[in-house]
């Protein structure tokens, strides 16, 4: 085979890298009143996801020691859906790929999957793990950016991360039963329902900058999940990473995987979306 000549180019984006990422969720969380949600002795549920948030690690070990700090118990709430083939071991595996361990959080984690539904949106019920319910307090801590699959007002973040991560497989199997036009609705009137029942005291939203790097961290209070993540969502779409060319023919890629994006490659860097079935 004869290839092209091919010719090397180098693209420069913006890098906008939060320079104390730790010292920020603190001051973070400190600043939206979070010592007065957390009473000593409570359970307080953080949740973690399944994709490889580059400071997730850090950024969870932040919320268990403030926790701590206010005599609360903290656990890590795996909110993955039905994602490390929907069993308690696999995501708990899952988990320790992406440096999220007790040994380095300093917090249990909760890997279990029993869900119990808790009301019904236009696609159908609306679950949520038993173990969220437990808590005393919810933490809900995810990124928030374009979704690989599905576009609109509300996508992957915080309210995703209550009506398809904490809902656990069951959850997950009703919600992505949508049409896919109707996703981002599913994902907001789901999360809707499940914070209306679960004790839910705050959001902490991580915002990345084009190499995926701790850009910016909000707090957003229950009530405020709805528009505010509709408004963190338009300012992350404007840091997302892009092709320098609209006609391509061919593209390597080099890395793909389940912990990068949910289509195993951001179809919102490579310009190519599509959802199978």
């Amino acid at each position: 085979m004869i290839f092209p000549k091919m010719v090397r180019i180098r693209q420069t984006l913006p890098s906008l890298p939060l320079a104390d990422p730790a010292a920020e969720v603190r001051r973070t969380l400190v600043d939206a009143g979070f010592a007065s949600k957390i009473r000593p002795g409570a359970q307080v549920g953080i949740t973690a996801g399944s994709r490889g948030i580059r400071d997730i690690a850090l950024i969870l070990r932040q919320v268990v020691n403030l926790v701590k700090s206010l005599g609360g118990r903290p656990v890590i709430l795996a909110a993955m859906g039905s994602h490390g083939g929907g069993v308690p071991q696999g995501q708990l595996a899952l988990l320790h790929s992406l440096g999220i361990s007790e040994d380095r959080l300093g917090a249990p984690l909760d890997c279990s999957i029993d869900s119990l539904a808790v009301g019904r949106a236009f696609y159908g019920d609306v679950f949520i793990k038993k173990s969220a319910l437990q808590c005393d307090a919810i933490v809900v801590v995810n990124r928030i950016k374009p979704h690989t699959s599905f576009h609109g007002e509300h996508e992957s973040g915080l309210l995703k991360m209550l009506a398809v991560g904490l809902g656990g497989p069951a959850g997950a199997a009703s919600l992505h039963g949508c049409e896919p036009g109707l996703l981002s609705r599913a994902v907001a009137e789901g999360g809707l329902v499940v914070l209306n029942c679960a004790p839910v005291v705050l959001g902490l939203a991580v915002l990345e900058d084009s190499y995926e790097q701790t850009r910016k961290l909000v707090a957003l209070q229950p009530e405020d999940f709805l528009h505010g993540e509709k408004s963190l969502l338009k300012e992350a779409r404007q840091f997302l990473p892009g092709l320098p060319t609209a006609d391509l023919d061919v593209l390597v890629v080099d890395q793909i995987g389940k912990n990068i994006s949910g289509t195993g490659m951001d179809t919102n860097v490579i310009g190519r979306l599509r959802i199978q079935g």
